[in-house]
């Protein structure tokens, strides 16, 4: 896991970003929208759905998160690195 960026969720023993440090960790690019389109298509890195989806309700407010090793393995298989900024 990245010692540069905490997770934002840790669950059942999963660590999670939320898309903003996705996006942080690659220096942002893709950005956070590029992100939202991505998971439309069924494209860029794994992501979950986590909570209870909530009946009656017309838009998805499940919150989106992505697995902090599939988004570095994902970016290893498609030539991504993690961006750092200099001190």
């Amino acid at each position: 896991m990245s010692a540069m960026i905490p997770p934002d969720i840790v669950q059942d023993g999963v660590a999670y970003w939320k898309a903003d440090k996705v996006s942080a960790y690659f220096g942002g690019s893709p950005t956070v929208g590029t992100l939202g389109v991505w998971r439309y298509r069924g494209e860029g890195p794994k992501f979950v759905k986590l909570g209870g989806k909530r009946e009656h309700r017309k838009r998805d407010t499940r919150r989106v998160a992505y697995p902090v090793r599939e988004v570095i393995a994902w970016g290893e298989q498609n030539g991504l690195q993690q961006q750092t900024v200099a001190a």
